[in-house]
């Protein structure tokens, strides 16, 4: 299906590996605030800024995405839709936790359970 156009497949690169460490003015061997962030950074600016530039590069303008996040993955997408960002929620038809590192043990929302 995908060879017919009916799916787009990106993947997200997360800051802090071997493969991103390009930056506009810091330099991973020599400044230390390259490194200054978190999950949470990821999950409030990273994501939604992916997803937006999907959305917005889109030819079709309904249309939904699945998420599908391994370990930091999941706490960076549980984040984004669950926390910061919720309006994603509206654009997501499916979000896919595998090996999450986040549990929602003391969690009274449904959805969580």
């Amino acid at each position: 299906m995908a060879d017919t156009g009916d799916y787009d497949i990106w993947m997200m690169n997360s800051r802090g590996n071997h493969k991103s460490r390009d930056h506009l003015w810091l330099d991973p061997d020599t400044d230390p605030e390259f490194w200054n962030f978190s999950f949470q950074e990821i999950g409030e600016y990273d994501l939604p800024g992916c997803l937006d530039f999907l959305f917005s590069n889109r030819k079709e303008s309904k249309f939904k995405v699945i998420i599908l996040g391994h370990s930091q993955g999941t706490t960076i997408a549980t984040y984004t839709l669950a926390e910061k960002h919720p309006i994603m929620n509206s654009k997501v038809s499916l979000f896919i936790a595998i090996a999450p590192a986040v549990f929602f043990t003391y969690s009274d929302e449904p959805v969580f359970r």
